[in-house]
């Protein structure tokens, strides 16, 4: 979607309502159980949240949201013993590609197209991004709230 183009509003609406909405109502709903100190959420936002992409105006915009709601809401609830930090991956091998209606030729050539363009050279796995979401969460990293990890084998460098 481009603003040149008419914007498909139901999409735009359901990309929202995922990718923000989704979020901001778990997160309601989860924030009397982590009231006690050492609480903390960690949400998956994207690369794209701080890179401008082509045609995924409404994807892209949705992430930043999530990337800024990571930081206010790390300043909000840090006085509560909460924690808020966020991992933003870059393209991952995951069937999301496949399951939204792209078809296998295409999917593909988006990948070698990705893989041709990043420093690493190739697309992420899911079990490269995981580790840092749990990291996150550990007792460990209690000094680190309001940040954003961006994980993308280099995308962001290009």
């Amino acid at each position: 979607m481009t603003p040149l183009d008419a914007p498909d509003i139901p999409t735009v609406r359901d990309i929202l309502d995922i990718n923000v909405l989704g979020p901001v109502l778990l997160t309601a709903r989860l924030l009397p159980l982590l009231r006690s100190p050492g609480g903390n959420i960690v949400f998956v936002s994207s690369v794209v949240g701080h890179l401008s992409v082509a045609a995924a105006s409404a994807y892209a915009a949705s992430k930043a949201a999530v990337d800024s709601l990571t930081r206010s809401w790390a300043k909000e609830l840090a006085p509560k013993g909460i924690r808020v930090n966020a991992v933003a991956p870059g393209t991952v091998d995951t069937t999301i590609l496949a399951t939204g209606g792209l078809s296998a030729d295409l999917v593909e050539k988006m990948r070698a197209q990705h893989d041709a363009t990043v420093p690493s050279g190739r697309t992420g796995k899911p079990d490269e991004i995981a580790p840092w979401i749990t990291r996150l969460a550990e007792p460990a990293s209690s000094w680190v709230t309001g940040k954003v990890f961006t994980i993308d084998g280099g995308a962001d460098l290009v």
